[in-house]
């Protein structure tokens, strides 16, 4: 069956069928958005097939899509970048929004190259709300000094935060704030509409 329609694929190896793949593929771009003024780079709006594939592979425990949602973050990453590249995912929260840490195991099939390195040193200081249905503001304070370093950071090269989804720009900018700000982006799979209707991680803005 197709993690993105549902429809019936032609064998238990096609997890996302041709049609859906077609859509996906026509699709992506590596878009650039800024929040805080930092920057990030993300490849879809979180709707239609893309939704569906990450909410599968997030909420159902779909782990044969990590390779497939890999494949995405390889094609966003930075192509002329000096030093060492450290991807460092969020973390999974504690509670049952997240049966597994789909963002770490993403990052680990990319894990291993020359230039990108997985470095999982993001954990929570503290326990924080859900936060579908909260404004803006309120996803800010809920998040807020939430992240803290869980061991220490390389003395050089650049460190990509890594989510699935970006709307607000609240865990971002709760990531990035205890990394180095000057060597510190983010890599988002996909911008979500803020829900509150105000201005969020802008997708136009200049840096």
């Amino acid at each position: 069956m197709c993690s993105a329609c549902g429809c019936e694929t032609s064998g238990a190896e096609e997890i996302i069928c041709r049609s859906c793949r077609s859509s996906l593929e026509q699709n992506f771009s590596v878009k650039t958005g800024f929040i805080s003024g930092r920057k990030f780079v993300y490849g879809y709006d979180y709707c239609g097939e893309i939704r569906q594939v990450i909410v599968n592979c997030k909420f159902n425990c779909r782990k044969e899509l990590l390779p497939f949602l890999a494949g995405i973050v390889e094609k966003l990453m930075p192509n002329r970048m000096d030093g060492k590249v450290y991807l460092v995912p969020v973390p999974s929260r504690d509670n049952s929004e997240a049966r597994f840490d789909h963002l770490a195991g993403i990052a680990g099939c990319l894990a291993g190259g020359n230039r990108t390195q997985l470095l999982p040193v993001l954990n929570w200081s503290r326990s924080v709300r859900r936060q579908v249905g909260l404004s803006r503001r309120d996803r800010l304070v809920n998040l807020t000094g939430a992240l803290c370093l869980d061991g220490p950071l390389p003395a050089s090269g650049d460190f990509i935060v890594f989510d699935d989804v970006i709307t607000t720009g609240a865990t971002f900018l709760a990531a990035a704030a205890v990394l180095p700000p000057d060597r510190t982006s983010g890599l988002m799979l996909a911008h979500g509409e803020d829900p509150a209707g105000v201005e969020g991680a802008s997708r136009d803005a200049k840096e």
